[in-house]
């Protein structure tokens, strides 16, 4: 082989070798807390479904806001992020309490149902330092059976 086929051969190969290498560095998935933020911030915001509303008339309208609260008492793990969910329409009404973490290499994801929505309705609304959730993680065990 002449030095000229030589040296064609080692830039095309070298092109290869670094254009594999960026797109190595481009997958590498962002640190868990960077993901946590992420997912926390696309789940909050006003939503609703007028578009497809629009399209067709015989699909109830739908409103979704979901917000950031903190909870009182401090009985929140560490490194989590809470959002509160108050879906409306004219045929029902959904809340439900989402809860981020962090997991080892996931986005742990927490979902409950919120028992009593009349005393949250509205919280979207409020100041952030007002958004504040009243009720334990745990569920509250019934009282002792006495005769």
């Amino acid at each position: 082989m002449n030095k000229f086929k030589v040296y064609a051969l080692t830039v095309v190969l070298s092109g290869f070798t670094f254009a594999n290498s960026n797109r190595a560095a481009a997958s590498i998935a962002p640190p868990i807390e960077t993901q946590v933020n992420e997912v926390t911030r696309w789940f909050t915001g006003n939503f609703d479904n007028s578009t497809q509303v629009a399209n067709n008339p015989r699909v109830p309208l739908i409103d979704l806001s979901t917000c950031s609260v903190e909870l009182a008492g401090g009985n929140q793990a560490a490194n989590t992020q809470n959002l509160y969910l108050q879906q409306q329409s004219n045929v029902f009404e959904r809340n439900s309490f989402y809860s981020f973490s962090q997991g080892n290499d996931i986005v742990n994801l927490g979902v409950r149902s919120v028992i009593n929505p009349e005393f949250l309705s509205g919280i979207c609304n409020r100041p952030k330092s007002e958004r504040i959730v009243n009720f334990s993680l745990e569920p509250e065990k019934p009282p002792a059976y006495t005769k």
